[in-house]
């Protein structure tokens, strides 16, 4: 049931395993579709299916599942080519969340004005802005989706992890004397640092974009390493040192802070050259006497990145979960203080190489997944830098500012203080030891709110690069009002869509649940019920099914009982001449409709008759077989890594769904690319579709397995086992003329193995051993022919 419903809302919700566009990259985005599937057969009321999607994240005390929701929002496409402008496809994005928005719960063509106010509906360009000010101040957060199994085995290395240091602490002689002496020399470092503001900077791929407080953030084209080059003006004053931090982001996976895989950076040399407007050609280097950092991981210490070597050595401060995705800082102090002189200018290099099929030097046991930062900010002081000084990061730092002298604390400054004591390399050992085995869960795409919040502004004509008014988070005036109460965030819209007064979210979803069983809605058109389109062919019953989802407490299992119990739905669907000229298309709802089932079933029917279909509920998707040839012209190449077992013979919702090459199978059948929010498929019918379930390799298999269900479950004569065979697959029994034909074809089929041995070896039919004893090759051969002609059947894949 769950997988059922799930397809028709994962249509809506743009559903795909790949990011498209160019690069068209993988994405982890399958919790999300687990979440669906679950809330179906959980049976979760409408109201709180649509909250939780559009802002799981910001209900109270919001669990994993709550954040991963809203991965309904973050399933647009995310363009990651060279060179793109970050910013201009986070717009786009935005764009198709409130298109998506308006399609899959509004039913309203809210799209229309983006660049000029609705021509036919009563919607103005300044109320869609109003709605794109809801959606504009968010994150594009990742999830880590552990499963029980991963959860349990975190939660016992985290003991392991305190167990070891509760013993360290409680054995090593005067430790509380040398915690206290090394915690006073952290409250040394200056305080007063002024944010280089960038002017221009440069990565050869990733494109990064400057935030509010001056720090730069990757994106676009991801690359593991590079160089990162950043122009600015001289600050003023005597600069006794610079500063570079590496911030964690909820818009990096794993938090970052660096800028792919699990969150390591590698800084391999930090340079600073000043020069001026004049003389641009003429730099002065700065030199350092030395650097210093928060924490470095063994063998990446801080040094190596003023010594002049970009191709070697580098500082990385943890390797391990427990520091490797916190924000970390290096200070680089200066030779002696420096004033620049009016109209210096400064270029700034952190080196990030990472080749590690090029460059000989590379450090090839080195266990960073990454070294670009993906998140950085640079700064300087003026304020002398003491000669024996002990850095914290951040967080800690915070909490020893606060006076905050718990327990926690005192164990986190113990976490840091072992790393800098030569005393407790044993035990740091054997605590890296234990965090080797730290599971690393699925992720999933999500949405985390942002400070500072966004201003929203109209663009004029559409376009972001005019922007008009600033424009605060409303609703269309000529619907119901805004909740009082309700937050102005994507929680109060998610209010505002559910609340009772709504005149449209309970009766497009109730549309597109008689559309799923009489093959079109009582509005044709479930994107849109506006103006321009035909009216409800039965108004009063679309009311009256929207208020029963309302008063039933947006019960979804409700409706489906009231449909399927009802004598319209229990109806033949023979037509008759007289009928189809009177009413072609079924707008009377006279008759049940005739229909070919969705593309991904055309598929689960041929594996389930066969016995194949493995029926597992959830998880990664597969890469069932597809033919060589297919990703030939795929830009960057194609990689189709086939499952093997019975991951191979999953529903077909679960195969891996790839935007620029969606799978062909699904795609003869109509399947939507999840490029935008699908409300309705087409149906069509070609001679392609015959091909594909006479010859690709998932139905030719399929035909095979039913051959040999047929032989050993269907009885010992032909006849029984054709009927078993045809009941399976149309769900009636054949009629004696039915019998006949098929029994001639075994016929044909069998004397043409018999006399062209070497052909029924092309069958390819499962191991001999498996066939049931009193048939040979050329017999099961025959077999494997009929049921793929049952299986060709207009019945089978039709559902009447």
């Amino acid at each position: 049931y769950g997988e059922r419903w799930a397809r028709h809302w994962l249509d809506l919700a743009r559903y795909a395993d790949t990011n498209g566009y160019e690069k068209d990259k993988p994405r982890s985005i399958w919790p999300y579709r687990d979440w669906v599937i679950r809330a179906f057969n959980d049976d979760m009321p409408f109201d709180q299916f649509a909250i939780e999607q559009l802002a799981g994240d910001l209900l109270p005390n919001a669990t994993v599942q709550q954040r991963v929701a809203t991965g309904f929002l973050r399933n647009s496409m995310l363009n990651q080519e060279g060179g793109v402008e970050p910013e201009q496809f986070r717009v786009e994005a935005l764009v198709d969340r409130v298109d998506t928005f308006g399609k899959a719960f509004a039913g309203l063509t809210f799209n229309c004005c983006q660049c000029h106010n609705h021509k036919y509906d009563p919607f103005s360009q300044k109320e869609y802005y109003q709605l794109y000010a809801f959606l504009n101040n968010d994150e594009e957060a990742f999830v880590e989706v552990p499963t029980p199994e991963q959860s349990a085995l975190r939660g016992t290395i985290l003991k392991q992890v305190a167990a070891l240091e509760d013993k360290a602490i409680a054995s090593t002689t005067n430790l509380s004397e040398r915690l206290s002496a090394w915690e006073d020399r952290t409250a040394e470092v200056p305080t007063n640092w002024t944010t280089i503001e960038p002017q221009d900077w440069r990565n050869f791929a990733t494109k990064f974009e400057k935030l509010e407080d001056g720090s730069l953030l990757g994106g676009g084209d991801l690359q593991p390493g590079g160089l990162m080059q950043v122009w600015a003006d001289a600050p003023t004053g005597k600069i006794t040192a610079f500063r570079l931090d590496a911030l964690t982001n909820a818009n990096l996976l794993s938090g970052g802070p660096g800028l792919v895989a699990n969150g390591t950076f590698l800084v391999r040399e930090f340079t600073v050259e000043s020069y001026t407007t004049n003389t641009p050609a003429v730099t002065n280097r700065i030199k350092f006497r030395r650097a210093l950092c928060d924490l470095e991981a063994p063998g990446y210490g801080i040094a190596g990145t003023i010594d002049g070597e970009t191709n070697k050595g580098g500082w990385a401060p943890a390797l391990t979960p427990d520091q490797r995705n916190k924000s970390h800082y290096a200070i680089f102090e200066c030779v002696e203080p420096i004033e620049f002189s009016p109209g210096t200018k400064l270029e700034i290099d952190v080196h990030q190489k990472f080749e590690k099929e090029k460059d000989a030097s590379y450090d090839k046991d080195s266990k960073l997944e990454c070294h670009m930062l993906g998140c950085l900010r640079l700064s300087t002081t003026t304020e002398p830098m003491p000669t024996n000084v002990v850095l914290l990061p951040p967080a800690i730092r915070q909490a020893v500012a606060s006076g905050n002298s718990s327990k926690e604390k005192n164990r986190e400054l113990f976490d840091i203080f072992r790393h800098s004591d030569t005393n407790f390399l044993a035990l740091n050992k054997q605590i890296a030891d234990q965090w080797t085995n730290w599971p690393a869960p699925a992720t999933s795409l999500a949405l985390a709110p942002r400070t500072p919040l966004r201003a929203t502004h109209l663009f004029k004509r559409g376009d972001r690069l005019r922007p008009g008014e600033v424009v605060t988070p409303d609703v269309p005036a000529v619907l119901n009002t805004f909740p009082a109460q309700a937050p102005r965030n994507r929680l109060g819209l998610a209010q505002w869509l559910t609340d009772r007064k709504n005149p449209t979210t309970a009766r497009v979803f109730v549309n597109r649940l008689w559309q799923a069983y009489f093959g079109q809605g009582l509005v044709t058109t479930p994107e849109d019920f506006g103006t321009r389109v035909d009216a409800p062919s039965h108004p009063q019953l679309l009311d009256w099914l929207a208020c029963e989802l309302v008063d039933s407490n947006w019960n979804i299992k409700h409706i489906h009982r009231l449909i399927v119990s009802s004598a319209t739905y229990r109806q033949a669907s023979k037509v008759t001449p007289q009928l189809y000229e009177r009413d072609q298309y079924n707008r009377l709802l006279a008759r049940a409709p005739r229909l070919r089932v969705e593309s991904e079933v055309v598929q689960d029917v041929a594996l389930s008759v066969s016995g194949l279909l493995n029926s597992k509920v959830g998880g990664p998707s597969v890469y069932p077989p597809i033919p060589a040839s297919v990703g030939d012209t795929v830009y960057g190449g194609f990689t189709w890594p086939e499952s093997k077992g019975a991951d191979r013979y999953r529903r077909g919702m679960y195969t891996f769904a790839k935007r620029s090459l969606p799978f062909p199978t699904l795609n003869t059948f109509d399947a939507p690319s999840g490029d935008t929010a699908c409300p309705r498929r087409v149906r069509s019918n070609t001679p392609l579709q015959a091909l594909t379930t006479l010859n690709e390799k998932t139905f030719t298999q399929a035909a095979q397995a039913l051959a040999i269900r047929m032989m050993k479950e269907g009885g010992t004569n032909m006849p029984a086992r054709i009927q078993f065979g045809f009941e399976l697959c149309t769900g009636r029994k054949p009629d004696p003329a039915e019998v006949s034909k098929l029994s001639a074809f075994w016929q044909h089929e069998y004397n043409f193995f018999e006399e062209h041995s070497a052909s029924a070896v092309k069958v390819a039919l499962p191991d001999p051993a498996t066939l049931p004893e009193d048939l040979n090759f050329h017999k099961a051969a025959a077999w494997a022919m009929v049921s793929r002609a049952i299986l060709n059947l207009d019945e089978t894949f039709t559902r009447e």
